[in-house]
């Protein structure tokens, strides 16, 4: 198995402590959005789901979240990973939250395991997630992790 820590230089944030095990889906959120509703919208159910977007509004962020929990994207998931969110915008009138708290309005009632700012998505440190195999998510420790527990190649 391959365990995936974030580096030092970005920190995961543990929003909601807790281990879950489910199969790894995801992706960017506009794209991942523009399928809902369609034969080839992503099935979450048991999912670890991880998400990230990159030069967004903060205001938009929430509409996207709200969206999809709205949806039931996150309805039946086991756990939650934000990605690296990357050029995240505010207006002239501030949005008054970040996106961990959005995040946490949006699912904080959710029982599982949440972590913000993992390595995945547009930054500097972009791990390759492999989707649709099994994964553990442990966010119990010091360094929130991702464990592959299958190998992600033939």
């Amino acid at each position: 198995s391959v365990t995936i820590h974030s580096p030092s230089e970005l920190p995961a944030c543990i929003l909601k402590s807790g281990k879950a095990k489910g199969t790894l889906w995801g992706g960017n959120m506009c794209l991942l959005i523009n399928r809902l509703g369609t034969p080839d919208q992503l099935n979450t159910d048991g999912a670890i789901l991880f998400i990230e977007d990159i030069d967004e509004y903060l205001y938009s962020f929430d509409r996207m979240m709200v969206h999809m929990r709205k949806a039931g994207i996150f309805e039946n998931i086991k756990g939650l990973i934000i990605g690296e969110l990357i050029n995240m915008k505010d207006q002239k009138i501030s949005f008054g939250k970040s996106t961990n708290e959005i995040v946490m309005d949006v699912c904080g009632d959710l029982d599982i395991p949440i972590i913000a700012n993992f390595p995945c998505g547009h930054g500097k440190y972009q791990a390759t997630l492999p989707i649709s195999i099994p994964v553990k998510l442990d966010t119990k420790a010091n360094s929130p992790s991702l464990t592959l527990l299958e190998s992600s190649v033939l």
